[in-house]
């Protein structure tokens, strides 16, 4: 079919001898083939050619947390001491661009979660800024919820935490949109950590790396 003498190696006679049921030795002839002619003489008759093993790396699916959530924009003041003397409440403020966020959500905005990574906080409790007929005020939403199983003790001083909104009271999630003020500066919708740390230890603690979030 085309092929050349010079394409396939020439075989190989083998003599093997063995012993029969009679006790006789009797000769068998064989040929040894090379494994380079097998595949050719495969091929040339339309058979498949025998393939290597492949190996399919296996791999962890995608994680679909990012596509699943709507990052809420905001800003995350530094902490701030409420007094000069020690010791004082130390608060940190998220307000909200309301444009930016009612851009970014596609719709009517909604803060479903707050993440952040943790440093040196012992517990915190949180407030919104709410409009009353008296005026703005903050409202308490949650709690004292500790971060820090021991104040004193900084095996889980620094791990990430998310607080889902649904578990706070009194909370109007969809107030982050919400475009008013007063002259505070600080909008309607805005939140107030008030961070503890009765450790004398940690010099300095805070919340770092927040995020808002908005699911789908």
């Amino acid at each position: 079919a085309g092929w050349t003498k010079s394409c396939f190696p020439t075989p190989r006679p083998v003599v093997r001898t063995s012993s029969g049921p009679s006790g006789r030795d009797s000769v068998h002839t064989r040929l040894l083939v090379p494994a380079e002619l097998l595949f050719r003489l495969v091929g040339s008759l339309g058979g498949s050619t025998p393939m290597a093993a492949r190996v399919i790396p296996v791999t962890s699916p995608k994680s679909d947390t990012d596509e699943q959530n709507i990052q809420l924009p905001c800003r995350c003041d530094a902490p701030l001491k409420a007094r000069s003397d020690e010791p004082c409440p130390v608060y940190q403020d998220i307000t909200f661009d309301a444009e930016a966020v009612i851009k970014a959500a596609g719709a009517a905005p909604r803060l479903d979660a707050i993440s952040f990574r943790n440093h040196y906080v012992a517990s915190i409790s949180v407030m919104q800024r709410q409009a009353r007929p008296e005026g703005l005020v903050w409202v308490p939403v949650l709690r004292e919820k500790h971060l820090m199983r021991d104040a004193h003790c900084e095996d889980d001083a620094q791990a990430t935490t998310t607080l889902a909104t649904s578990d706070f009271t009194n909370f109007d999630s969809g107030l982050c949109g919400v475009a008013a003020g007063d002259d505070e500066g600080l909008p309607v919708g805005s939140l107030r950590f008030r961070l503890r740390q009765p450790s004398p230890t940690w010099r300095s603690y805070e919340l770092k790396h927040v995020k808002c979030i908005m699911r789908k």
